[in-house]
């Protein structure tokens, strides 16, 4: 079975942060989650929400 997918805004390192966050809405639950990658490119895969479930992101076309 494939995972729902959720359209991230990634949030780019700034100041003293290392990591690439990003936010999404879960397909499931409709809530927004929060996540943090250090590999950019590792966002785009299949991710477990807070919520506990499956979601597949994917980066936004928006800037």
């Amino acid at each position: 079975m494939k995972a729902p997918r959720a359209v991230a805004t990634p949030l780019p390192p700034a100041g003293r942060r290392t990591q690439t966050w990003f936010t999404y809405e879960c397909p499931h639950c409709d809530g927004i989650h929060l996540g943090r990658t250090r590999d950019p490119d590792a966002l785009l895969s299949a991710r477990r929400g807070s919520c506990g479930r499956l979601v597949d992101v994917v980066i936004s076309d928006a800037p």
